[in-house]
């Protein structure tokens, strides 16, 4: 009897787990990964969240979709003061003039005559193609098809060819669409052969010194950063331009990696601040995992004046390098082959040390250093093909 009752114990325990993990929504067992493109994106005004924040974990629907593709074409303040219509009567208010707009202009129809199917969630391949539209490309001139959007996204270098085949396959998520958008502004609007922030900027959709604050194209300081009290600035670059000698062009390389780090000086810090950290990214190439190619990772730096070429020399010691997209837990200097690329830089004032072991990763510094980040300041600068 006693097995017996034990027996019965269990089975209810699993069938109550099993019906948990039958309630639970698909996106949940999701992972959020585009929190800080979410972010620059809201800087800049092209993503806005909803009175609940960002949602970046559930589903996106076509309604929202359709905000999104007009604030990135650039015509939201056109499209919320013009007197358009369309023939839909399931469309929200906050979305009418965004699908109006659409609808107008021939981009989008409807799901039937008087429907647009607004809580429809949109998928990866219809947001790609929305995006690819924002940048110029038609389907009518025969440069993609929409049913494979993403592999031209991947063929023009917006997103890489590993995650466009991972989109194809999970739940799309606003947090994906975040992605597609954040990558679809640093990819050439063809019409223009500008990047598309920067027709956004020249258009007067989107504040050019917004845009800078949240790292999307270069200031003009010559790599002084005014987006904190503190800045950050760097004898080698010049007008936003990085000198030849920390890149492919300079002297001291490794299995074609640069080795000799570019200097910073950090001023105006937090009076707390124990030591520093910096990440230098390449925002024009992905790593395998979609995301921007890591150039140099350290913490742990407890001078505010990083000299040039302190990755490779000992004597300063004093702080911790991470894993770069090279393989190597130094500085991995510029290499553009394709075009011009731009590169962010991001410096943190750490009340403390952070807890992390050479070779670690940029996921791994952000999770350890949560609640010792006192302040942050990110700029851009290009470095010539």
């Amino acid at each position: 009897m006693k097995n017996i009752r034990k027996f019965v114990s269990l089975v209810l325990i699993f069938s109550l787990l099993m019906s948990f993990a039958v309630m639970m929504p698909a996106s949940a067992a999701e992972t959020v990964r585009n929190l800080d493109k979410a972010q620059a994106l809201y800087t800049v005004g092209l993503f806005k969240g909803t009175d609940k924040g960002f949602e970046l974990e559930r589903e996106m629907t076509r309604a929202e979709a359709a905000v999104m593709m007009v604030r990135l074409l650039g015509k939201e303040s056109y499209a919320q003061s013009a007197s358009l219509s369309h023939p839909f009567t399931d469309v929200p208010n906050w979305a009418s003039p965004a699908v109006a707009y659409l609808y107008q202009n021939g981009i989008t129809k409807g799901t039937g005559a008087s429907t647009y199917g607004s809580t429809s969630y949109v998928s990866a391949q219809s947001y790609t193609t929305f995006a690819l539209r924002a940048l110029g490309y038609s389907e009518e001139r025969g440069d993609f098809v929409w049913t494979k959007a993403l592999e031209k996204a991947a063929g023009i270098g917006m997103l890489s060819s590993e995650r466009a085949d991972e989109l194809k396959t999970k739940t799309f998520l606003r947090d994906d669409a975040v992605e597609i958008s954040f990558y679809a502004l640093r990819s050439i609007h063809l019409p223009s052969s500008q990047k598309l922030i920067e027709k956004l900027v020249s258009d007067g959709a989107v504040s050019k010194d917004k845009a800078i604050e949240a790292g999307f194209i270069a200031g003009s300081s010559g790599g002084s950063s005014s987006t904190s009290s503190m800045t950050v600035t760097s004898a080698g670059i010049k007008d936003g331009v990085i000198a030849d000698k920390y890149g492919k062009r300079g002297t001291m390389l490794i299995n074609k990696m640069p080795t000799v780090s570019i200097p910073l000086t950090i001023a105006g810090a937090p009076a707390q601040t124990h030591c520093y950290a910096l990440i230098i990214e390449d925002l024009d190439k992905l790593d395998e995992n979609g995301e921007p190619f890591i150039n140099w990772i350290a913490t742990n730096i407890l001078k505010p004046t990083i000299p040039e070429n302190a990755s490779n020399n000992l004597l300063i010691g004093g702080f911790i390098q991470g894993r770069n997209g090279y393989g190597y837990n130094l500085y991995g200097g510029m290499y553009p082959e394709d075009k011009d690329h731009t590169y962010k830089f991001t410096v943190y004032a750490l009340s403390a040390s952070v807890p992390v072991y050479a070779g670690f990763s940029k996921e791994t510094f952000l999770e350890k250093s949560d609640g010792l980040i006192l302040s942050s300041v990110s700029f851009t600068a290009i470095y010539k093909k």
